[in-house]
């Protein structure tokens, strides 16, 4: 007879592959079923990959899932590379007081490329922690449902501030702002601006908490209320950042808004080409709110003149 060759399809060859984990796991031989599972890449064991979880073995339980994907395949690995290093962050202080945490859960995430996906998204959480003892207390598991008026795809939160009382938390996110209740992190109020308004890079409140700067990517910074948020006023930077000739035209937005600490009309904004500037209202006016003129005529352009 001569020599012969059996091809093996797909289907044949799992069919195969799991006739001989069968035969591993019936004679007991645990570490070279799992040896085979990893090496065919055909089958997870999920019950031997939680064990590694529970036990805090978190260098074999990525071992292991690393055998079947890796971060950059498609976004539900990332989604479980970024579960198991935040499940291993979340453990690190109960082993080492927390003097870990950040170290681990840093060089983690630099195996973690980010993709402007729209299931990226889904990793965002916003919690609030027990300072008294390392206990989460509420969450949001998703951007989306920061606010139920946001219906539009977004990106990564870019700031979280408190309010002067911390009462209430600011999130800032490139699209929007909104207002939260501290500590449920129910929503208050959001603010979306037009569409044809760039991103916002940056916003903080007032020292007294009654207005909200927002700096936007158009060169521009809005003053609104921060209970409504309506705007009080707009302030165009260009008459700051253009150079001379004015035929010159070169883009500076505001990078971060600064508050003063004491002074609630004014703020410094950083500027994108390096420069910082200090911006108050003009007159003993707050800002939107112009000086009665001695003519009193009325001031029509009032939101050209607030700073």
């Amino acid at each position: 007879m001569g020599d012969s060759t059996m091809i093996l399809d797909e289907t044949n060859r799992k069919n195969l592959i799991f006739l001989i984990l069968q035969f591993l796991h019936e004679e007991g031989y645990e570490k070279s079923l799992h040896l085979l599972e990893q090496d065919s890449g055909a089958f997870f064991d999920y019950s031997y990959f939680s064990g590694f979880i529970t036990n805090g073995k978190w260098k074999d339980a990525e071992d292991y899932l690393s055998a079947f994907t890796s971060p950059d395949t498609n976004t539900f690995s990332r989604k479980m590379f970024f579960d198991l290093y935040k499940w291993k962050f979340s453990e690190a202080p109960d082993r080492s007081g927390g003097s870990e945490s950040a170290n681990i859960f840093s060089n983690d995430l630099r195996r973690i490329p980010v993709f402007k996906d729209d299931g990226f998204e889904d990793l965002v959480e916003l919690c609030v922690w027990s300072t008294k003892r390392w206990l989460k207390l509420t969450s949001i598991d998703s951007i989306q449902n920061f606010c139920t008026r946001l219906n539009n795809v977004s990106s990564l939160v870019t700031q979280i501030q408190f309010d002067p009382y911390q009462i209430e938390l600011l999130v800032v996110q490139d699209k929007w702002i909104s207002r939260h209740a501290a500590p449920t992190l129910d929503c208050l109020r959001q603010w979306v601006p037009d569409e044809s308004e760039a991103a916002i890079t940056s916003a903080t409140y007032s020292s007294d908490g009654e207005i909200i700067c927002v700096g936007f990517r158009s060169e521009s910074i809005k003053i609104l209320d921060s209970m409504t948020f309506l705007i009080k006023c707009r302030i165009n930077l260009t008459a700051f950042t253009q150079p001379i000739p004015s035929n010159i035209r070169v883009k500076v937005y505001p990078a971060v808004v600064a508050a003063h600490p004491s002074l609630p009309s004014q703020i410094s904004v950083g500027l994108s080409n390096g420069r910082v500037i200090v911006l108050q209202p003009l007159g003993r006016g707050g800002w939107g709110e112009a000086d009665a003129l001695e003519d009193d005529r009325d001031n029509s352009d009032g939101l050209e003149h607030c700073y």
